[in-house]
């Protein structure tokens, strides 16, 4: 695997369209500090320094928070989070209304304010439900709870001073999670 021109790691295992859902474990290189920096692909900016300095739980991923994606397609985009679909058996995905295309599967979902440029989870599809088409993803509580994996993160004070107050994502507008939708209420799950 690499991200910066050169190997940082190499794939171990990767679950695709299985029961899980789509995603994979890179092992670092020996001697490689592995912390996570999200960039868009399209224009090189960054939330910020980039730089992830900790996690969004699941419980904190409420209807209306405003979230962002980096796709290798669509780049930064931005929405707020409309529902949870149930899939994967018992898997929840949440989707946002952010705009994304065939191709930005994989990609960071991750969340800038007071607390910090947190991991929200990565982009695995979208969602086709009553003539919208949403951006899906995977929390990242399921994805390390099902790796049993673990995620480095760059200490608070690397991100300090670097992002203004205009920069920052409103405050969530609600503390209720999105109401769950499943294929029996005519929405469909479309991997990219």
């Amino acid at each position: 695997m690499s991200g910066t021109g050169a190997q940082f790691g190499t794939l171990e295992y990767r679950k695709y369209n299985g029961t899980d859902g789509d995603s994979g474990l890179v092992r670092p290189d020996a001697g490689v500090d592995v912390y996570q920096t999200i960039v868009d692909p399209k224009t090189g900016n960054a939330p910020g320094s980039g730089h992830v300095t900790g996690k969004m739980p699941s419980a904190d991923q409420t209807l209306g928070t405003t979230v962002g994606k980096m796709g290798n397609t669509t780049g930064w985009t931005e929405g707020t989070i409309q529902y949870r679909f149930l899939d994967w058996n018992g898997v929840y995905v949440y989707c946002a209304n952010y705009a994304r295309a065939g191709g930005d599967s994989g990609g960071p979902v991750w969340r800038q304010d007071s607390q910090g440029l947190r991991a929200v989870g990565m982009h695995v599809g979208a969602l086709n439900y009553n003539g919208s088409i949403l951006g899906c993803y995977i929390p990242i509580d399921t994805l390390l709870s099902q790796w049993g994996a673990s995620m480095n993160f760059w200490p608070a004070y690397a991100a300090r001073g670097t992002v203004s107050e205009e920069e920052l994502m409103p405050p969530s507008p609600s503390n209720e999670l999105p109401p769950v939708l499943t294929a029996a209420d005519g929405a469909q799950l479309i991997l990219d």
